[in-house]
C-alpha cells in the first residue's frame, strides 16, 4: 500500500514568507575546537574492532588501579592505538557515555607515546564519574607508562 500527500500541491502558487529561508546569523560562531584536527582522536590512534580488543584481552598484560583497569599488548606497526569499553556494571546509558567522554579526554591529553608500540583497551571503574579530572590524569598516564616499559622489556 502506497502513501501519498493528502492534498496535492498547487503549481505556480507563490511560497509562504513564514515558511522561507531564515536570514543568517550576525554573530559569527566560535571555532569548534573539539574537532580541531589537532585535537581529533583519529582512527589509527583507535581500536576498532572486536577481534582487537579481545586479543589484547586474551593476551596482553594487565595493570589495575583505582579507578581503571588496562589491558595492552605489542603490536608490530608503531604508535600506540586505544580502546575504551564501559560495561553495564557502571550504570545506566547516561553514565556510561559520561564516563567513556572523560577517559576519551584524558587520553587526548595524554603526553606523546612515540616510543610506545602496544594496543591499549580501558575499563575504567564506577570511581572515574566522581573523580577529579587531574587525578584521573595521573593515575591513567602512569598506568600507560608502567605498561609502555613493560612491553619494551618485552619486545626485547
Amino acid at each position: 500500500m502506497a502513501s501519498a500527500p493528502a492534498w496535492p500541491r498547487r503549481t505556480g502558487a507563490p511560497c509562504s514568507p513564514a515558511g522561507g529561508r531564515k536570514g543568517v546569523n550576525a554573530l559569527p560562531s566560535a571555532p569548534d575546537t573539539a574537532t580541531n584536527d589537532s585535537a581529533r582522536w583519529r582512527k589509527s590512534r583507535r581500536l576498532l574492532c572486536r577481534a582487537d580488543f579481545r586479543t589484547t584481552y586474551e593476551q596482553g598484560v594487565r595493570r589495575s588501579s583505582r579507578h581503571f583497569t588496562v589491558f595492552a599488548m605489542t603490536r608490530p606497526h608503531a604508535g600506540a592505538r586505544f580502546g575504551i569499553t564501559a560495561s553495564k556494571k557502571l550504570g545506566n546509558a547516561v553514565l556510561r557515555n559520561r564516563i567513556r567522554r572523560r577517559t576519551r579526554e584524558l587520553l587526548r591529553r595524554l603526553p606523546d607515546l612515540a616510543g610506545c608500540r602496544g594496543d591499549f583497551v580501558i575499563n575504567p571503574r564506577p570511581a572515574v564519574a566522581e573523580a577529579s579530572f587531574e587525578e584521573l590524569a595521573r593515575e591513567l598516564s602512569v598506568q600507560i607508562e608502567k605498561l609502555c616499559a613493560t612491553l619494551g622489556a618485552k619486545q626485547s
